[in-house]
């Protein structure tokens, strides 16, 4: 989705949803980008939405790094980009920003494959720039067209699942054979 056009906003509602509203016993939700500061965007813009919120402040609790959530235990944290020191977290919910920047798929895996004792595990992540070069965006938009899922084309978005992996993909775009004239 294109700069400016609320994907971080978006993804600050979905992290609180899954850190209160899921069900999920002691929820982990993390924000990570290939920068702190992007991260803190998202964390951000979640703690701003619970400080304006009176029902939301009835439940959630928003400190300078973390929201914390008593009622069920959860929190919802940003992270670093250092996939090393990720590799011990019990997420519940991964919300990646700026998927285009990580050059590597060392912090997405540490994530998502941290999610292995969660029921539900729910990723989500979001980008605006191009495939490019090399990257776990390029490796992930390759896989809707060489993938086992099912791709289905909506003019300029497609819609990839992959129900035996668990992926969902929706990417706005321009064709792959258009011309850029």
């Amino acid at each position: 989705i294109p700069r400016q056009n609320t994907k971080s906003t978006m993804a600050s509602a979905a992290g609180l949803y899954m850190l209160d509203a899921d069900g999920e016993p002691e929820p982990e939700v993390y924000v990570a980008a290939a920068a702190r500061n992007q991260a803190g965007i998202v964390l951000g813009q979640a703690r701003s939405m619970v400080s304006r919120s009176p029902l939301l402040l009835d439940r959630l609790v928003p400190h300078r790094y973390v929201i914390e959530c008593p009622r069920n235990g959860g929190i919802m944290r940003s992270l670093s980009s250092d996939a090393a020191l990720q590799h011990g977290l019990n997420p519940y919910a991964n919300i990646i920003d700026e998927l285009h920047a990580h050059r590597t798929a060392d912090l997405y895996t540490a994530l998502t494959t941290g999610t292995g004792a969660r029921e539900q595990p729910f990723t989500l992540w979001i980008s605006t720039a191009g495939v490019d070069g090399p990257g776990i965006l390029s490796e992930l938009h390759a896989s809707m067209f060489d993938g086992p899922g099912e791709l289905e084309e909506r003019g300029a978005l497609l819609v990839y699942r992959d129900r035996v992996n668990g992926a969902l993909i929706w990417w706005y775009g321009a064709a792959r054979d258009a011309d850029i004239e």
